[in-house]
């Protein structure tokens, strides 16, 4: 595009009796100051002679000087040229005059030269257009589509979406052309769930293997059964069976099992039979050698719980309390001589947590740990991540501190980590990695230095990964204290069949070099696998499952307003999935199990709509085609546009930019804040029915505004328009 450029021409008027009157001007850009420069001589000295002058609008003068009665002289005549003046010639008369009475005149012409220039905003985004707002900024009306824009005046335009997340915007003038692209950002969602998910679940799942060597052979097993209300699970490892079988409704379950037992998880587990059980908040349990009951109650997401337990001969309280405020929370658990505190807190990047156990010492043969505390930070950046930790803990009467950093910087294909290890024993360690990744290929490096008891070791590793579709290969070599060690993997998958090889060798004596190497072929739901190892020569595996079953539901939705209407384009959430309502306000999931939660995303609801039941909603599903009808009501609340008043003339006009300013809405209890748009619209929903006061803040200076009172109802959404008015401007010779 080319600036405006003023020239103003060298132009002298002979007044009689060799009076002369010179204007000479010059260059000045739009929305700049230029100057015209007058001289005079000749003039006879007992007349007081004025200057006047006449010129259109687009050119603001600041102020004339006067001749005065000098004989000769000269002056500077100051003024402005609008950005949106015309291209072409202009002309600026001067005349020269006394006692009433025009002597003579000249005309200083000035040359506005052509100036493109357009501005565009996205102001809304639908399913299946967008409207956009152009302005003319420069000084040449320009073409788009089928609308002329003069300079200085904007329309709105409705353009249909391509699928694209862009549009393509192609305005025209004279001599002059230009293509853009304006960035949408909004996106939509198909009104039904596409998301390809399995129609079937297995009613029974197992796992077979045996392992043979010159020294020993072992089998294990397990299996699983499982329908809506009743679960079955066995594990068998060399001829010892565990395991467990639960009927459920709900909340409340039974459960008869042998295996690993907690009564709590402060509990080392035992190895036992035992009955458990939870009915409407009341939970139980009988063992061989324990037994113990407590009642829960719910406030909220807040839960409390208490009860009692008896373990080896002794009746102990078991209390439990979880409270939680945003993402922070605080829990506590304790049972006769253990007692646990944990807490989590979260403040915008950063998070902390912590825990402090504390285990009599009658009670050591019964805690899974000892006495400990441990805090933990991390705090994070668009880049950059550190996290720490500390652990204190006692160790033959004398207390441990363990400390531990660690800090990730990543930048787009380089990861760079970092990590410090430092205990109160003697040992410390430190390593630093990086990693490189480029498609389907990886490098890694990583140094590590530890110390203890003053023996330094230094160790370090390189490996090289490369993955597809259906194949990996791994190659590293690492340094160790005892010597050096070589890695390598490798695996393809062809069909039904997939293979895996890997060896290694390093420089110890025991175990110098080793190998595995599986290959696995599927048949339908079952996968039999053929593994050998230096340890192990032949091991063999099946797994898979039976009996499948069709489990999948799905749920119809409509969301709709007071009067039964549907609102479209609302997205909605439900287990990692996403749809938006189509024109007539349907949404469908598919695929789903026999609960739902959906999440209605507050932003992409209609103005001034609010879902009844919340924004959150969970369903159960108990058939295979399930309905619901999200009802909304629409609230009390005020829309309209924001307009410019002008008072001064085009060159002094004061610029402004109405995106940057935000309507204040005050009432006597209830205040609301809304931004202005490109186009000066703006809207606020959820307004408590009564009488406000509307201001605008971020004025700038050379603006006004006078607040004024508004009345809204219960739902109803009261239009107002809002005038701001430019304060008229003068200004004075002696100020330039």
């Amino acid at each position: 595009m080319k600036a405006v450029c003023v020239f103003i021409g060298v132009l002298s008027t002979i007044v009689g009796h060799g009076q002369v009157l010179t204007a000479l001007g010059g260059e000045v850009s739009p929305g700049k100051t230029g100057h015209i420069r007058l001289e005079w001589v000749g003039l006879v000295q007992d007349e007081n002679l004025v200057l006047d002058l006449e010129a259109e609008g687009y050119f603001t003068f600041f102020g004339l000087p006067s001749v005065g009665s000098s004989n000769s002289g000269s002056s500077v005549l100051l003024f402005m040229v609008h950005p949106n003046t015309p291209a072409g010639l202009h002309s600026i008369k001067i005349t020269l005059a006394g006692k009433g009475t025009q002597i003579a005149s000249c005309i200083a012409q000035v040359d506005v030269e052509r100036r493109y220039a357009i501005e565009s905003v996205v102001l809304s985004e639908e399913r299946e257009s967008a409207e956009v707002l152009h302005s003319n900024t420069g000084n040449t009306a320009i073409d788009i589509g089928v609308a002329q824009l003069s300079p200085g005046t904007s329309f709105k335009a409705k353009y249909q979406r391509s699928g694209l997340p862009e549009i393509d915007v192609h305005a025209t003038a004279q001599e002059w052309d230009s293509t853009y692209t304006l960035s949408l950002k909004k996106r939509f969602y198909p009104a039904t769930s596409i998301v390809d998910v399995p129609r079937t679940t297995p009613l029974v799942n197992y796992q077979l293997q045996h392992q043979w060597s010159s020294a020993q052979s072992f089998s294990s097993g397990r299996l699983s059964y499982r329908t809506k209300q009743w679960s079955l699970n066995l594990t068998s490892w060399n001829r010892f069976v565990r395991g467990a079988v639960i009927h459920s409704v709900g909340e409340n379950y039974l459960q008869l099992g042998r295996q690993n037992f907690q009564a709590s998880s402060l509990l080392r587990p035992r190895v036992q039979w035992y009955t458990e059980g939870a009915y409407r908040g009341m939970k139980g349990f009988v063992s061989e050698h324990d037994l113990g009951a407590h009642k829960r109650w719910m406030y909220g997401k807040h839960s409390f719980s208490a009860g009692g337990m008896y373990l080896g001969g002794r009746v102990l309280p078991h209390l439990k309390a979880h409270v939680y405020q945003g993402r922070n929370f605080l829990s506590f658990e304790g049972v006769g001589g253990l007692q646990e505190a944990a807490w989590g807190l979260q403040s915008g990047p950063w998070n902390s947590h912590g825990r402090v156990l504390s285990v009599r010492e009658n009670w050591q043969d019964r805690s899974l740990q000892q006495s400990n505390a441990l805090i933990g930070n991390s705090l994070k950046w668009e880049l950059l991540k550190v996290h720490q930790q500390s652990a204190f803990y006692r160790h033959e009467n004398n207390l441990v501190q363990l400390h531990n950093a660690q800090m990730q910087l990543q930048l787009h294909k380089l990861q760079w980590n970092l990590r410090g290890i430092y205990s109160s024993t003697g040992f410390a360690q430190y390593a630093s990695q990086a990693s490189y990744r480029m498609g389907p290929h990886s490098l890694v490096f990583r140094q590590q230095s530890s110390v203890r008891k003053e023996a330094v070791n230094t160790n370090w590793m390189g490996q090289y990964y490369w993955r597809s579709g259906h194949g990996n290969l791994s190659v590293s070599a690492q340094k160790l204290a005892s010597g050096w060690a070589f890695r390598s993997y490798g695996g393809w998958s062809s069909g039904s069949y997939s293979f895996h090889l890997q060896g290694g060798y390093a420089s110890s004596p025991s175990i110098p070099w080793f190998y595995q190497a599986s290959i696995s072929k599927r048949v339908n739901h079952q996968v039999i696998a053929l593994v050998s190892s230096r340890r192990m020569p032949v091991q063999l595996a099946l797994q898979g499952s039976l009996f499948s079953r069709n489990t999948s539901k799905s749920l119809e939705g409509h969301v709709v307003d007071i009067d039964g209407h549907g609102l479209k384009d609302v997205i909605i959430r439900c287990n990692d999935r996403t749809v938006q309502t189509d024109g007539s306000g349907y949404f469908t999931f598919e695929g789903l199990e026999s609960t739902a939660t959906l999440k209605i995303d507050p932003a992409s609801m209609p103005f001034a709509q609010f879902p009844v039941a919340g924004y959150e909603q969970v369903l159960t599903l108990s058939s295979k085609q399930n309905r619901i009808a999200i009802r909304c009501f629409k609230s009390g609340g005020i829309q309209g546009s924001v307009v410019t008043r002008f008072s001064n003339a085009l060159g002094l006009r004061n610029a402004i930019d109405l995106a940057t300013l935000h309507v204040f809405l005050q009432g006597e209890t209830d205040s609301y804040r809304c931004a202005v748009d490109a186009s000066g619209a703006f809207r606020i929903s959820g307004v408590t029915p009564g009488s406000y006061e509307l201001r605008i803040d971020g004025l700038k200076k050379g603006f006004k505004f006078s607040p004024t009172s508004a009345v809204v109802t219960d739902g109803n959404v009261l239009p107002v328009a809002l005038h701001i008015e430019e304060l008229e401007e003068t200004i004075p010779m002696q100020q330039l």
